[in-house]
């Protein structure tokens, strides 16, 4: 109340003497802050939306335009001979103050505008954040969502984000899919690598460079094991990588090979 009472004391004080140029100089400070804001704002308006998603480029702007408007008042106001010093050191107090009771916002709020200029991932990549494994459904500006393999929603917030290990499972071009069967003994081995090839070619999907490779490299107690790697996309990954055994399997089956029946985990050693 005491800055107001000062302000409207001193505008009075203006008007009885006569001070009308004074006046009429400190509105012009305010018209022409407030052309700048408009002049600055527009072209940083149409930059910002080109580059950030429009939830963090509005703010942005609109931040930039009432801070030019402000800078233009405390100027107009000092004109008048208003000390603004204490409005500034109150400003300052209540901004200590909203800045420590929301420090979390503000947190995943820098780390959402971090993420967004550094684009580790976008909608629909698939990504690992630490143990966390899922497609990528939505980015906010304050928390990310992802759908986990089990169909669940996880709401992560930006901040933990930020602070984890990021790997982009969708963002390389092309990926390994390794897989291992376990063929019975009498299995011939010529046939069964033959049906697997021919599964592989049928597949679209799957690339020819790298070309795939099935062998096998050792004989155990349980079996024949044979090693299946094939490349692909990135973006077909989980689609290859979640029906490509079975057509093997089916193919294999259709074919008389028998699968080897085991119960525990396939000893197997690679030089």
């Amino acid at each position: 109340m005491n800055i107001l009472n000062d302000i409207a004391t001193r505008l009075l004080e203006a008007i009885e003497t006569y001070r009308i140029s004074s006046i009429v100089h400190s509105l012009l400070i305010v018209a022409i802050a407030i052309i700048l804001a408009f002049t600055i704002s527009r072209p940083l308006r149409t930059w910002t939306l080109a580059r950030l998603p429009r939830d963090i480029a509005i703010p942005l702007v609109k931040l930039v335009y009432y801070s030019i408007i402000f800078v233009g008042i405390i100027m107009a106001l000092t004109s008048l001979g208003v000390d603004v010093s204490v409005l500034l050191v109150a400003g300052g107090i209540a901004g200590i103050v909203i800045g420590l009771a929301a420090q979390t916002v503000t947190s995943n709020l820098l780390a959402g505008i971090f993420l967004y200029l550094d684009r580790p991932f976008k909608v629909g990549d698939a990504i690992a954040i630490g143990d966390t494994f899922g497609i990528v459904e939505d980015i906010t500006i304050f928390s990310t969502r992802i759908r986990l393999f089990n169909g669940t929603i996880l709401r992560i917030s930006n901040e933990e984000i930020f602070k984890s290990r990021i790997i982009n499972l969708t963002a390389v071009k092309a990926r390994r899919i390794e897989y291992q069967i376990l063929l019975a003994h009498e299995t011939d081995l010529n046939k069964a690598i033959e049906v697997i090839r021919r599964v592989i070619d049928r597949n679209p999907l799957i690339l020819t460079e790298p070309a795939p490779m099935i062998f096998s490299s050792q004989v155990t107690l349980l079996g024949i094991p044979v090693n299946i790697w094939v490349w692909v996309p990135g973006t077909a990954f989980f689609e290859v990588w979640t029906t490509l055994l079975t057509q093997i399997r089916e193919e294999l089956l259709k074919e008389g090979i028998q699968l080897a029946t085991y119960k525990g985990p396939i000893p197997l050693s690679i030089p």
